[in-house]
């Protein structure tokens, strides 16, 4: 038996769609950076949005992923915390 067509309406496909694609997370990436920058936080983009922004294909992600120093992850979290995002410690030790 074969794999029926989803319900989902057109326009909830859609939106789900455009959430993965780098525009949609611009603004995010915008925030952050602002954020780490006004702290004086170093950082770099780093994963899938790293790898197109140098000429990699375009990624289909749902996030954007921020490479910082472990000595300064305290205060990136913060940062990214008073901006109003939301911030999680992972319990994996080597993120």
């Amino acid at each position: 038996m074969s794999e029926q067509p989803s319900n989902r309406g057109t326009e909830q496909a859609a939106h789900e769609f455009e959430h993965h694609r780098p525009g949609a997370l611009a603004e995010a990436l915008k925030r952050a950076a602002a954020a780490l920058r006004e702290a004086d936080v170093p950082f770099m983009l780093c994963g899938s949005m790293a790898a197109w922004v140098r000429g990699g294909p375009e990624p289909f992600t749902k996030d954007v992923d921020l490479c910082v120093k472990e000595a300064d992850a305290d205060r990136a979290l913060d940062a990214l915390a008073e901006m109003g995002m939301t911030t999680e410690r992972p319990p994996e030790g080597w993120l």
